[in-house]
This record gives C-alpha cells, structure tokens and sequence, in this order.
C-alpha cells in the first residue's frame, strides 16, 4: 500500500467514497468523507494522517502522541467511534494489508483503536486471528444505531409504528395544519452554505440546547457541522427543510444522502414553541420527503431513548482496542 497525505486523501474523496458503499458491515455515512474530515478537522486536530491506499482499498486512519508520551493510531473520527478505518470491498484482503502495515511501522505506535467494526464479522475475525497471537487485544465501548425502513412510503412506515407513537404523531400533524405552518427545502447545491448554515445558528440560538450552550450553536461541534454541511451541501448530498410559522424559521430539520441511507444528522426548533412537537412535525415531514425520492433507509444515529420510537435496531459495530 502506498501513504497518501491528506491533501490527497481530500482530492480522492469520490473514489473513497464508493469504496466505502462497497464495504459490508459498515456504517457507510459515518465512515464517508463527509463525516470523518469534518471530524478530523475541527474535532480532533493536532494529529498526522496515517492514511494508505492499494488494491485491497484504503486505511483511513491518524496518529498522535498522547501527553504522557504513548503513541497512538486511530480513525480519522474517534470521538464517537463510528466509521470503520478499513474500507474496502473483500474485508480480509484489508486486513491483511492492515496487519501488514500495523507490523511494519510497530515501533511507532503503543495504541491503536479501530472503531466501527461489526463483532464477529469477518474482519473482525481475520483482524483477531492476526493481531492476537502478537498483541494485547481488547474491546472497547459497542456503538448501536436506530434505522427506519421507509422505502414503502410514509403510511407503510407510520403502520409500523406502536398504536400510542401513531396517534401522537396524527396529533401533532394535525397542530401543525391548525397552526398554519409551513415547510420549505433548502438544499439546492447552489446556495450558499455559510447563508443556510446561518438560519440553521439562528434558530439554534432560540433552541433549549443552544440557550444552555448544549448544541451545534457553540464550539467544535459548530465547527463539524459548517465543515460538513460546506461538503455536503454543493455535491448535493445534503437534505434539509425548514419549518415556518408566519413568515418566521422556528424549526429546521437536515441529515445527508449516501446511496439508499439518510443519515439523519441534527434537528432543532425555537424552544417557545416547545408544545408543538416539531421534533415530530419535522421528522414525518423528512421522511415523507425522501421516501418519495426513492431512499429506502433513514439512520436516526446512536442510541438515544426516542429513536427507538421511530426505528428498529440497525448496525451495532465494538471498538477493537490494540497493544503494542
């Protein structure tokens, strides 16, 4: 395999890309160049890319020294652990070259974390029965994730659903006709990012999170979604709506588009209208909208109580943690 910087690694982004929608058991978005060089760049900055490519495919990864002097190796975005650094459509070929690398270059790290990888998949097993007979292995916090099935539409979804979620939901909908509201899209690749990105600040400012400093409104997570949404939103992987009421933005909703998958990414909503169920409003109304597109997945993300309410399990992926 041979080293790619990351200013090569960013002009590569398409072909990566597809590569990542041909590898099994992974989190395809989150392991996409739109999640993990946001993630890289204004979440965890202050390391050098490890980054290689060849015919197997490519091993996306960065490394550090942490400040007691150990070395370590890990994904591009580690925060949450949720893209897979090996990517590549035969998971074992991968692995091997992974492997391969690990040992050449051992007298450079103490640690490495390899995030994102489904337990008892097949690299897994193949990254087991290499590394364990010469290094310390060790599984590290699992990562599970909420997907809704909405490629038979809208209704077909909601019958899904339990009899108490449904008739929340009508309900809400119903208030948000009483109350006049309305809807508008706003991706067109053709605008311009920092002027969305603005009317997404404004109405975090007036959200519960942005009021306790809890959101995207705030620090470097307000950094990785304007890094984001700035790749996103010219390729035209970006989906986003906002809600209106009188003329006014009190909601907005948006995720990206990676083959069949949404990837739901933030929502939010002026916190005066908190006896509104926008939350609701605003996730019928997404998933409305992209079913009528043709998505057939909406990845609600990582485990959080009212996720499970509007998906089913999806990929659950395990840290593989690695001592030199």
């Amino acid at each position: 395999m041979k080293p790619l910087t990351l200013t090569d690694f960013q002009d590569q982004t398409q072909a990566y890309d597809q590569l990542v929608l041909q590898s099994p058991d992974t989190d395809h978005f989150c392991s996409s160049s739109y999640w993990v060089l946001p993630a890289a760049t204004a979440l965890m900055p202050g390391r050098a890319p490890w980054i290689w490519t060849g015919e197997s495919g490519t091993v996306a990864m960065m490394r550090g020294q942490h400040p007691d002097g150990w070395n370590y190796i890990e994904p591009l975005e580690a925060m949450w652990t949720l893209c897979n650094p090996l990517i590549g459509p035969d998971p074992v070929a991968i692995a091997d070259d992974f492997v391969e690398l690990a040992r050449r270059f051992e007298l450079e790290w103490d640690l490495m974390l390899l995030g994102g990888i489904v337990a008892d998949s097949p690299l897994f097993r193949r990254l087991v029965q290499l590394m364990a007979p010469r290094y310390q292995l060790r599984l590290g916090r699992g990562m599970q994730r909420h997907v809704a099935n909405i490629g038979d539409g809208l209704d077909a979804f909601i019958a899904t659903r339990p009899r108490k979620f449904r008739q929340n939901l009508r309900r809400a909908w119903r208030s948000a006709q009483d109350m006049g509201l309305t809807f508008e899209h706003a991706d067109d690749p053709a605008q311009d990012p920092a002027a969305f990105y603005r009317r997404v600040q404004d109405i975090e400012n007036r959200s519960w999170k942005g009021i306790e400093e809890a959101g995207i409104n705030v620090g470097r997570m307000k950094d990785f979604y304007d890094h984001m949404l700035h790749r996103m939103l010219p390729e035209g992987a970006l989906r986003a709506s906002f809600i209106q009421h009188e003329g006014k933005d009190v909601a907005y909703i948006f995720g990206g588009v990676l083959g069949e998958t949404f990837r739901g990414l933030q929502f939010s909503y002026d916190d005066s209208y908190k006896k509104a169920s926008l939350g609701n409003v605003a996730q019928r109304m997404m998933i409305d909208r992209l079913s009528t597109e043709g998505i057939k997945h909406y990845d609600l993300g990582s485990d959080i109580e009212y996720k499970r309410r509007w998906g089913n399990g999806g990929l659950k992926t395990v840290t593989l943690v690695v001592f030199r």
